[in-house]
């Protein structure tokens, strides 16, 4: 992980909007049954500034009861949109603001239930807003600096429609994050470059808040906003001092500090009974936090078309989400680090070794990875932290490692290309608690929520002609984890469960083709118009994947059929059990 990178303790994926660079209009999209897309390009001030737009939306609504009577319930539609204006001033500098806008919703039948609210179905409601400032200046050939400002928030919803009326109540949290970061870089010769600069970050979450709307049987709950500032420095030089060498080290400080207003509790020894509260007011500190996380990479050519890379980071985390279900849902919480929360922490080291063959048409590599982390954020046993105002209370930090191989193939040209990936991984967890009712999995090693040891993915590619290319997609992959009850016992009629362990049990094995088939045609040889037809289908044979599972009582016979063999009542939410036929019209206007 470069220098330039934290706030994250596992590897980031960078992904940048490009330039529309465009001296003309150009537009291009797709129009499809289950989603479409359109995006504009166009010069505004000649050679001075242009912009670009594009819009994305799924209406699948209408899809989905045809597929499978059950879901005639079921809701699922998404749209995003992005901006991009580019401002070429002078030669020397460049400014461009890049805006993003998405929203998903869908509605499922009930699988989050909270007390007093009676409902039938679940709507799931997710926005995110973000906007980046940019500016680059070029000093001279080996010089140059940029600034930039990002602006997002992220709102997750989950609404509640009332049974027998039409109000509706709303639980929504969110995080609203502010980021100024400016660097320089400079090429001191061919073999020796660096950049640093500083950064400086703000977190505010909203970590819960419940609208009843009209019913009177709820109460209102609004929970205090956390409030934190993250400043950073950091340094990175990239070193060849050899043809065949090349090095990377890079060092970044970390300066966290958590601020009011916040609730502080002093607990007895046990950690359960509150001695006392003080109220911290807005703006004050409560706690801070400083880390210094070095950073190493080696790529080391053995010939021209052999390499090596190894590498090491050390990171850490101070922005953590914990949920107590198999997947995160809106009701899943963020957290920042405070006085009883630290921030995660984490040593990860990387060794690769990549190869070409047939003059570059084929990439094969193999690369092994181990990482050691600390304060993993988790549930503590039987907890609930739904609105919960003093979360320490309910969760646990817990030490982890992952480690694991990957093997890749990778064809890149030719009639028939494509790629083919395994990974062989594992993700684990342990606490540290002498309290017995605190131990999670009684202090042994546990499988995080996300290990999965098998995965593999491959994608075939085949063109028949200048016309016509098809294309299959598999993935195949380990069930997710999840935690199944020990046993139960019964009390005033209802079935209680015993959680003795986590995770204890996975998900059935998650595998799926998808096909599509490209036809395209031209009879003109420059034409202005371009299109092509592409049919595709999703899950090819039907596989029906679970997506998570969830407990209910069971009521008898009535719900024999339902819940069929699943221990204690639980029940299977799959998502696209049957395979889902597409049509799009792809093209682009020149």
């Amino acid at each position: 992980i470069p220098a330039r990178y934290g706030g994250r303790a596992t590897p980031v994926l960078d992904i940048k909007v490009r330039n529309p660079y465009v001296d003309k209009f150009k537009l291009s999209g797709g129009v499809g049954l289950v989603s479409s897309r359109l995006t504009v390009e166009t010069p505004l001030v000649k050679d001075k500034l242009m912009v670009m737009a594009g819009i994305r939306a799924g209406l699948s609504d209408f899809l989905l009861p045809i597929f499978s009577e059950r879901l005639k319930n079921t809701k699922a539609r998404f749209y995003d949109s992005t901006m991009k204006l580019l401002y070429l001033p002078t030669e020397k500098d460049q400014i461009s603001f890049t805006g993003f806008y998405s929203k998903d919703f869908y509605q499922l039948d009930l699988i989050t239930k909270v007390e007093n609210i009676n409902a039938e179905n679940n709507q799931y409601d997710f926005k995110t807003l973000n906007g980046t400032l940019n500016w680059s200046h070029t000093f001279n050939e080996k010089v140059s600096l940029k600034t930039i400002f990002v602006a997002s928030n992220y709102s997750p919803k989950n609404i509640f429609p009332e049974l027998e009326n039409t109000n509706e109540i709303e639980y929504k949290s969110g995080i609203h994050y502010l980021s100024l970061i400016s660097e320089v870089s400079k090429k001191v010769s061919d073999k020796l470059d660096y950049y640093t600069g500083v950064q400086l970050n703000n977190y505010k979450i909203n970590p819960g808040e419940l609208d009843p709307g009209l019913s009177n049987g709820v109460l209102p709950v609004n929970l205090l906003e956390e409030n934190s500032y993250e400043l950073s420095g950091y340094a990175n030089a990239n070193w060849k001092p050899k043809r065949n060498l090349t090095l990377s080290a890079g060092l970044r400080y970390n300066y966290f500090q958590f601020n009011g207003p916040y609730v502080l509790n002093n607990y007895d020894e046990a950690g359960e009974v509150v001695l006392e509260s003080n109220f911290i007011e807005k703006g004050k500190k409560v706690k801070s936090y400083n880390n210094l996380e070095p950073r190493l990479g080696v790529n080391f050519k053995i010939d021209e078309n052999t390499s090596v890379k190894a590498s090491y980071a050390n990171a850490n985390q101070y922005l953590q989400n914990v949920y107590n279900s198999t997947t995160p849902l809106p009701t899943s919480r963020w957290k920042t680090s405070d006085s009883f929360i630290k921030p995660q922490s984490s040593n990860a080291y990387g060794l690769g070794v990549y190869k070409d063959l047939k003059n570059n048409e084929i990439e094969v590599g193999v690369e092994g990875y181990f990482r050691s982390s600390k304060n993993n954020l988790t549930y503590r046993p039987g907890a609930d932290f739904f609105l919960a105002e003093s979360i320490e209370q309910s969760v646990a930090q817990v030490e982890g490692k992952a480690y694991g191989v990957e093997l890749s193939f990778k064809k890149k040209v030719g009639n028939v290309n494509g790629w083919l990936n395994y990974t062989w991984s594992r993700s684990l967890l342990r606490s540290d608690e002498e309290n017995l009712s605190n131990r999670i999995n009684n202090n042994n090693w546990f499988s995080s929520d996300f290990d999965r040891p098998h995965i593999i993915n491959a994608s075939v590619n085949i063109i028949a002609d200048k016309y016509n290319t098809v294309s299959f997609n598999f993935t195949g992959q380990t069930g997710r984890p999840y935690t199944i009850a020990n046993g139960v016992f019964e009390f005033e009629d209802i079935n209680v469960p015993i959680f003795l362990e986590r995770n204890n049990d996975r998900l059935p094995t998650y595998h799926r083709l998808d096909f599509s088939w490209k036809v395209s045609y031209s009879k003109k040889k420059n034409p202005r118009w371009v299109g092509d037809w592409t049919f595709t289908v999703y899950n090819v044979y039907g596989r029906k994947n679970a997506y998570s599972r969830f407990y209910s009582q069971r009521d008898g016979n009535l719900d024999k059929d339902f819940f069929g063999g699943f221990p204690l009542g639980s029940y299977q939410l799959e998502v696209s059990n049957s395979p889902i036929l597409a049509l799009t019209y792809n093209f682009t206007f020149l």
